[in-house]
């Protein structure tokens, strides 16, 4: 591929509601007519925003799909006419289909379901026990990882047990997803609904078309910034737009704190030609004992979007952090210039001039190309976007494909959901859609060992990382006190004794050195890099062992797992995000 993929416009339309028995009150064809409605609004979204190139998916058709649960009554009216519109048909079922389909009142009704699971493109088939409220819940669970819209065929009356509709509802208004309500008994209105806690609120039904639109579009190009800060140029075109480069440039960063840490592997290597097969070469590697077939249908899904990310982001990651490390090393070399041209004899004074002019344009340029590039801007982008990709290869496999980011309060300057970051994370979640795969004991076992390596390589990343920037954190620090003693005891030497002039030039340029030094060490961010680290390698490990404990895992307890390892990792991606975003490349200074 010669640069990253451009998602699909896909729309996910749910569906939760009564069975016949509640619909007894409902005219059955005005009540289709009433789907019909909301599934035209759909299409003319849909409509609207393929036809918009600036809304930045490909110029692939858009797909618009429906995910039912293939129960009696209304998740087959649902999906019946949203297949007689063109809508592709996804299933979520509760337990296997043969016992499932026993519930079903006749053989008609069986063979209508056998029907609509035949026109399937995907099934997803749970580990629920037969006929309890909690396999229904977590059919209806799966349904709303599943969906943009949620259409929900309900009289308005509270739940009779634990997954009723009005339960998948609450929780679906409770997780922002739209609910487009029709009332299963006569005047059969349609209402938006919206939860403030546990209590529904109705809006009008005309509602749904702008909502909706205003969830699929991607935020706009440029952004205001709060007080009197520039506007925030987003990068959605820009990664989009981005060609693969190699890093040839730009390692006197990685250089110098292997230099602190590990000499013998000093120097960095050069990013792969090949993002995408480098990128499935290290997942195959590190998925040993994953049966392929699920390996490969997270590849489809994942790999293309994950690895352009990921090596980008690596790419931008070294250009600015070598940016600032080579303005902190020019400054002392522009102080030497300095005073070489002030204390030096005549002949050199201009040669001394020159240098020093030459590396203020250096300096001066490199800030001005990195700021303009925007090399910062990038990487903190591009990073974010890798990790929560690569949160989604635990999640899809266990049915959760609307990935949640919880936002402390206090860290809202960081959240990346009103960026484009999170459009093109749910656009490749809607792209995956439901994940085709019978949740029997064999395929919980793969899930639990790839969750395992999940765990097992950050808890290692973390700590290796923790380890070496606190080294390098340590080693800096007692360079800048050696350079600061140094540069004291120069001064003080010439002002007790009198020492040559040489003197006052040496202890300024220690001075120097121990300034931009520190100011490295501030700009790199060493030690909170080491504290987050090992805060969530703990946090992981303690995850790991919940793991372990569980005696036999089922679909409910991996994916409260799953969901839990990426609450940890968005979570410090978050505090990464904020405290890193606060350090674009600057001048050199000691803040």
């Amino acid at each position: 591929m010669n640069g990253p993929p451009r998602p699909a416009l896909v729309i996910r339309v749910g569906v939760t509601g009564h069975r016949p028995d509640k619909l007894t009150d409902a005219d059955p064809q005005e009540l289709r007519d009433r789907v019909s409605q909301l599934l035209r609004t759909v299409q003319q979204v849909a409509h609207d925003i393929g036809a918009d190139r600036s809304a930045g998916y490909s110029e692939a058709a858009p797909v618009l799909r429906v995910v039912s649960s293939l129960a009696e009554g209304a998740d087959r009216l649902v999906a019946d006419a949203a297949l007689a519109m063109g809508f592709e048909l996804q299933a979520v079922l509760p337990y296997a289909a043969a016992v499932y389909a026993q519930e079903f009142a006749d053989d008609n009704s069986r063979a209508e379901f056998g029907h609509l699971l035949a026109r399937a493109g995907a099934v997803l088939v749970l580990d629920g026990e037969p006929r309890q409220g909690e396999a229904y819940e977590g059919a209806g669970l799966a349904v709303l990882h599943q969906s943009d819209v949620l259409i929900a065929v309900w009289d308005g009356e509270d739940a009779a047990g634990r997954g009723g509709t009005a339960d998948i509802v609450r929780k679906a208004a409770q997780q922002e997803i739209l609910v487009a309500w029709v009332r299963a008994r006569s005047p059969l209105e349609a209402a938006l609904l919206t939860a403030e806690g546990d209590d529904l609120t109705a809006h009008p039904i005309e509602e749904l078309g702008p909502q909706l639109a205003r969830l699929l579009r991607p935020p706009p190009l440029v952004q205001p910034r709060g007080g009197h800060g520039r506007p925030v140029a987003d990068l959605r075109e820009r990664f989009l737009a981005e060609s693969p480069v190699r890093g040839r440039l730009g390692h006197i960063y990685g250089i110098l704190t292997n230099l602190l840490t590990r000499p013998s592997k000093a120097w960095p290597h050069l990013l792969p030609r090949d993002y995408v097969a480098a990128t499935r070469a290290a997942w195959r590697a590190s998925w040993a004992g994953i049966p392929d077939s699920l390996g490969h249908a997270l590849e489809a899904t994942l790999l293309a979007p994950y690895a352009w990310a990921d090596r980008l982001a690596t790419y931008y990651a070294n250009r600015y952090r070598s940016a600032f490390t080579w303005t902190y090393l020019l400054a002392p070399l522009a102080v030497l210039a300095a005073l070489g041209a002030e204390f030096d004899e005549a002949p050199r004074k201009t040669y001394w001039a020159i240098a020093n002019v030459a590396v203020l344009i250096c300096l001066l340029g490199l800030y001005w190309v990195g700021r303009r590039r925007l090399w910062h801007e990038r990487w903190l982008d591009y990073r974010s976007l890798a990790e929560q990709l690569r949160h989604l290869t635990v999640l899809l496999p266990l049915g959760h494909a609307n990935p949640a980011l919880r936002v402390p309060a206090h860290q809202a300057a960081g959240d990346p959901r009103a960026t484009w970051v999170h459009w093109y994370l749910r656009a490749v979640a809607r792209q995956s859609g439901v994940f085709p795969a019978v949740m029997d004991r064999p395929y919980l076992a793969a899930c639990r060992r790839l969750l395992r390596t999940e765990l097992e390589q950050q808890v290692e990343y973390h700590a290796t990382l923790a380890t070496r920037m606190h080294s390098v954190h340590a080693r800096l620090h007692r360079v800048v006190v050696i350079l600061f003693v140094g540069a004291l005891a120069a001064g003080g030497l010439k002002l007790i004794h009198g020492f040559p002039l040489v003197v006052t030039p040496l202890a300024a340029m220690l001075a120097a050195l121990g300034g931009a030094t520190h100011g490295f060490l501030s700009q790199g961010d060493f030690q909170s890099l080491a504290r987050r680290s090992t805060g969530v390698r703990a946090g992981l490990q303690r995850l790991a062992a919940r793991l372990d404990r569980l005696p036999a895992p089922s679909t409910r307890a991996l994916g409260d797992l799953a969901e839990a390892t990426a609450d940890v990792m968005s979570g410090e991606l978050i505090d990464w995000r904020v405290e890193v975003g606060e350090k674009p490349l600057t001048l050199p200074h000691t803040h």
